[in-house]
């Protein structure tokens, strides 16, 4: 028995029963197009005979998906360190083979994928494109370990991120700061976001035990499990923040030192301090705080090679080019840049243009000139002349 199936999504699905068996064999054909599905449904038919009699060896990929998949966050986890960035992994993995109805290896496909990419509306490409890293990864984790022959996935090409963001971040004006941080509720956490660039995230984790604001270089340290890279970290605190710090600090507090801040919270703050959501076509929100950060480095002279390390970017054009608000920069500096024409050796003292009064090589008719236009008797034109010979360096007549 074989016969087509037409899901509520419009793929077909192949339910087959090979003769002198009660099991119902279900395939994903990974098509909404009849005539495909129909060539599919025969090819797999003629294979699960072939293999039913032993002509053809059962492949590996027949295995269950899901008990795979498990295995695998389960290495992941001893691997990474970052608890979200499992969650993020899980979650990836799991919503696609939930909607592609991926139950075994063999299910999963690259066309099911895209076909799966092309019909998402509320995702960016950034997003989409780390949705395709999780399956990547999981898949060559699978060719490492036997499971399977290739990975599909190395395949499909990358979404094009630049130019197709949703909006453009900016950073925040000194001024804006400076309203922000009169806010007392909230203060020490924006002005802990501004001086270390800490994500959202990040600053919900920190322990009291995480500051050392004892040491002769107070300093921040940032255990694995809490970063994003699943690195551990180490920052030096401005002396601004180590004041706010000491003021709020209790190392014998329980739990972590600050609260988990909402967007909407944010935002409201945002309003109390006279703050535009959007300006100019870019937005601000918590993580501008980061962008901010990175821009007062680059404004204060720091290279972005150590910006980099501060920012724990993996890649510097991410710290460059994405986190470095350059409108911010003064991007007009460039009028200060000094000039390459060399100065003149010698240059001429109180040089006259040609047929000037004053022309020297003409002292004579300097004199003629003179008494024309001023209207001079000989003895006022003698003194005159005495005049220009002292204060113009005129050299006197010899003849």
């Amino acid at each position: 028995m074989k016969n087509l199936h037409k899901r509520s999504d419009a793929t077909y699905e192949a339910r087959i029963r090979l003769p002198g068996s009660r099991k119902v064999i279900y395939r994903t054909l990974q098509t909404k197009n009849k005539r495909v599905a129909t060539k599919r449904l025969d090819d797999l038919y003629r294979q699960l005979e072939l293999q039913q009699v032993g002509l053809l060896p059962a492949p590996i990929a027949d295995q269950k998906l899901k008990p795979l998949m498990l295995k695998y966050l389960s290495d992941l986890s001893v691997t990474s360190s970052s608890d979200d960035y499992i969650n993020r992994v899980t979650y990836r993995l799991q919503s696609v083979a939930e909607a592609c109805s991926w139950l075994n290896l063999s299910d999963v496909s690259a066309t099911g994928f895209i076909e799966w990419r092309s019909g998402i509306t509320d995702l960016m490409p950034k997003t989409l494109n780390d949705y395709l890293s999780a399956w990547r990864a999981f898949f060559s984790w699978l060719v490492k370990f036997g499971h399977v022959d290739g990975n599909p996935f190395k395949t499909i090409k990358r979404i094009p991120i630049r130019g197709r963001v949703s909006f453009r971040r900016r950073a925040f004006t000194d001024e804006e700061i400076r309203a922000l941080i009169q806010l007392p509720e909230r203060r020490a956490l924006y002005l802990t976001a501004l001086f270390t660039g800490l994500r959202r995230g990040e600053l919900a984790k920190l322990w009291p035990s995480d500051f050392h604001l004892d040491e002769k270089k107070p300093f921040l340290r940032l255990r694995p499990e809490i970063t994003k890279n699943g690195k551990e970290g180490l920052m030096y605190l401005h002396p601004e923040l180590v004041l706010e710090l000491e003021f709020i600090r209790n190392l014998e507090q329980q739990g972590t030192f600050f609260p988990l801040l909402r967007p909407r919270v944010f935002y409201a703050d945002c309003k109390k301090a006279g703050i535009q959501r959007e300006s100019g076509g870019r937005r601000v929100d918590f993580h501008s705080l980061r962008v901010t950060f990175c821009t007062r480095l680059a404004k204060s002279g720091v290279s972005p090679q150590v910006a980099k390390e501060l920012m724990r970017h993996s890649d510097i054009r991410m710290t460059t080019e994405i986190y470095t608000d350059t409108g911010l920069l003064g991007v007009d500096s460039v009028l200060s840049i000094p000039g390459f024409a060399a100065p003149p050796q010698n240059p001429p003292q109180n040089r006259t243009k040609k047929g000037h009064i004053l022309d020297k090589a003409n002292p004579v008719a300097v004199l003629v000139k003179l008494a024309e236009v001023l209207d001079l008797q000989a003895d006022e034109l003698a003194e005159t002349f005495s005049r220009l010979v002292e204060v113009r360096g005129v050299e006197p007549l010899t003849s």
